[in-house]
């Protein structure tokens, strides 16, 4: 089970998904009316040890972009940064 508390490298090992496509995301209430942002965080960008294949910029383009949509969203680079961002929007 994954939950919020669940950080960015845990979700990609248990979702056996590729870099590129895992993003953790809080979806504020106040988006379902377009009157919100949503706080997302991509995958840490590739170290020398990962090829650049494994994290593709045309999936977070795509994230954004329906998130933009939706309302806007906010992009945390850590989890340190997402953890302290939940706590002031909830």
């Amino acid at each position: 089970m994954y939950q919020s508390t669940s950080n960015v490298e845990d979700l990609i090992q248990k979702s056996d998904l590729p870099r590129n496509e895992v993003y953790k995301m809080i979806c504020l209430p106040a988006i379902a009316k377009r009157e919100g942002c949503a706080l997302i965080q991509p995958a840490p960008v590739p170290t020398p040890t990962t090829s650049k294949d494994d994290h593709g910029e045309s999936s977070n383009i795509n994230v954004k972009s329906l998130l933009n949509a939706l309302g806007g969203c906010v992009e945390c680079s850590n989890d340190d940064i997402m953890n302290k961002m939940m706590v002031t929007t909830g």
